[in-house]
């Protein structure tokens, strides 16, 4: 209800101008529709689809998925107040008419194009053009605000909320024709006018930035990421009995289901009396939880260590109640595997053998892009050997090495550092350990690493200290060591981003871009994250430009398909050029570590 709520409260204060006049076709004859398209083939229109499914619950998933869902209804809008809508027997009459007017064109705004026109090009064989997205500007205008184009109607125009009355009107997937016509030429007449108002706040070069962003992130979806489901069962065949063995010795032991969060609930804050945390990982006295984030703060309570790195999810320490905590963690670090990584996958799957990821190129804060639908960013290692290149392809991809680091020593100027960072020997982690030894014998590696990115992250002293239980004056020595090595990003993470973030609430990227943030920390991390999202995003471009086929962005690694032929050393030796000098005028040339292979673990 918040965008009726807020509707109501801006118009209070705002009194309402008089309504547009709604001068909506629905379903027109042939020469109206003609005429009407080649009048506005050069100007600005936004465009919306209406799908649904074949299921008894309305189609309501089934419409989500073009594999499975039908388009019953499209509108166009090329100013605000008039719109066209054709459903039914008319859209089937007029195809060929919208597909010509559709297909490349550079004038056509969408909210939340990414689906709408991957719909079109899985369903029809199109490829619409683009020239914006109203969800897409929302998100570099002001990153935390909603983007929904319920919220988009509230924040950019006078038109009262009308989703609800419709909605309540769709009845086990069948729309009454004007009912679905009205809402559908609403809800382009919604995106021209949030287009309009976003105009000022935008410039046409950012603009056509996005719309390059927005094209790459088609071009992956509709190529999808090739799977090697015999490999994935096999994964999936070794992970259940291990799961079966945890549940069995879990129940054994402490006689109550550990997939069950009420059993759960009792052995920890009854029966053992550990101290309740919330979902958050905060001291609480009611409401308790078993999430993820509760047992990492109940370990750190009982004096272990929580660590996440190259050896695994685990407490160190010694308690005890160690082994209760961890057998937990183990437990649901693979059942997420067998979850989401193995069921969730193999349930993606299409007829084509791939899966289809819905890639975000605004996904994130700092515009690092994410993936949603299938979450290939988050494929554990040892379960990368599922991807595979499809027949007579092969997979060529980079990671850049140490990035984030790269990015704040470019920012801070400290080009001694950029220089070490080109020695594939060179490790910044065990430069930190060997200075602090000399005062601190007993540090660990992992420790040092914590104090690095830590800083990276905007972490406290006293938050290193309390996870690895050692004083804050400790750790605030180590911090003290490590900047007393690299002064230059004392200054970058202790003055430079903070002083911005105090002035104005937000920090500027090195491409300019505002990141709103809430606390210190964000706006410590936000342009080092941003830097990353720079070269990354440039790499891409630059790919797409001479024709690579970006498979997969896993952040800070980049994954093309390409003709397993007589060319592809070439091409990788180009593949390997591009990524390097993504960004020259940032920095000559950034690290990484190229690979080629059939399987993505290869790479």
């Amino acid at each position: 209800m918040f965008p009726v709520v807020a509707w109501d409260l801006r118009k209070a204060g705002n009194p309402l101008v008089e309504y547009l006049e709604k001068d909506y076709l629905i379903n027109p004859d042939r020469g109206t529709v003609q005429a009407w398209l080649e009048s506005f083939k050069h100007t600005p229109v936004a465009v919306d689809i209406e799908t649904t499914g074949d299921k008894e619950d309305g189609g309501k998933k089934d419409a989500l998925d073009p594999f499975k869902g039908e388009i019953i209804g499209i509108a166009f809008c090329p100013r605000p107040g008039h719109a066209l809508h054709l459903s039914g027997a008319a859209l089937l009459r007029d195809w060929d008419l919208l597909a010509d007017f559709m297909e490349g064109n550079h004038n056509l705004e969408w909210a939340n194009n990414l689906f709408d026109r991957y719909f079109l090009a899985i369903k029809k064989g199109i490829r619409p053009g683009i020239r914006l997205d109203v969800q897409t500007l929302m998100h570099v205008i002001y990153s935390k605000m909603p983007k929904k184009l319920d919220f988009l109607r509230s924040a950019y125009t006078n038109e009262p909320p009308y989703k609800l009355h419709y909605k309540s009107n769709y009845k086990s997937g069948v729309w009454a024709p004007k009912d679905l016509g009205d809402l559908n030429c609403l809800d382009v007449d919604i995106t021209r006018q949030v287009s309009i108002a976003q105009k000022p706040y935008v410039s046409d070069k950012l603009i056509e930035e996005l719309r390059h962003e927005e094209e790459t992130a088609l071009d992956m979806k509709i190529r999808g990421v090739y799977i090697d489901q015999n490999r994935l069962a096999i994964h999936y065949a070794k992970l259940l009995p291990r799961l079966e063995a945890l549940e069995k010795e879990f129940s054994s032991k402490y006689n109550a289901s550990i997939s069950s969060p009420k059993q759960l609930n009792h052995v920890m804050y009854t029966t053992f009396k550990l101290p309740k945390h919330d979902m958050n990982g905060r001291s609480c006295l009611m409401g308790a939880s078993t999430c993820e984030k509760a047992i990492q703060a109940i370990g750190s309570k009982l004096g272990l260590v929580y660590l996440n790195d190259e050896d695994g999810e685990r407490f160190e320490g010694e308690h005890q109640h160690k082994e209760f905590l961890a057998h937990i963690l183990e437990y649901r670090g693979l059942a997420k595997i067998a979850s989401t990584y193995c069921e969730g996958v193999f349930k993606s799957i299409q007829t084509d053998g791939r899966v289809h990821p819905g890639w975000k190129p605004t996904g994130t804060a700092t515009r690092r892009w994410s993936c949603v639908d299938v979450p290939m960013q988050g494929v554990p290692k040892e379960l990368r050997d599922m991807v595979r290149a499809a027949p007579g392809m092969i997979l060529m991809g980079a990671d850049y090495k140490g990035m984030q680091i790269m990015g704040a020593a470019v920012m801070a100027g400290d080009w001694e550092l950029c220089e070490l960072m080109q020695d594939p020997k060179f490790s910044i982690h065990n430069d930190v350990l060997e200075a602090i030894k000399p005062h601190y014998p007993s540090i660990k590696k992992i420790q040092a690493k914590t104090v690095v990115f830590g800083t990276f992250f905007g972490r406290t002293a006293r938050d290193i200290a309390m996870q690895f239980h050692v004083p804050v004056k400790t750790v605030e020595l180590w911090q003290e060591i490590f900047y007393s090595l690299r002064p230059k990003l004392k200054d970058l993470f202790e003055v430079k981003h903070p002083n911005m973030w105090k002035a104005n609430g937000y920090v500027k990227g090195v491409d300019g871009f505002i990141m709103h943030c809430d606390k210190e920390t964000e706006a410590k991390n936000y342009p080092v994250q941003n830097f990353e999202t720079v070269v990354v995003k440039a790499a891409m471009k630059q790919l797409r430009a001479e024709g690579f086929n970006l498979l997969l962005n896993g952040h800070d690694q980049l994954v093309c398909e390409e003709p397993d032929d007589d060319s592809k050393d070439a091409r990788f030796e180009r593949f390997k050029e591009i990524m390097e000098t993504a960004r020259p005028d940032l920095y000559p040339k950034f690290p990484i570590d190229p690979g080629m292979g059939y399987y993505w673990n290869e790479v």
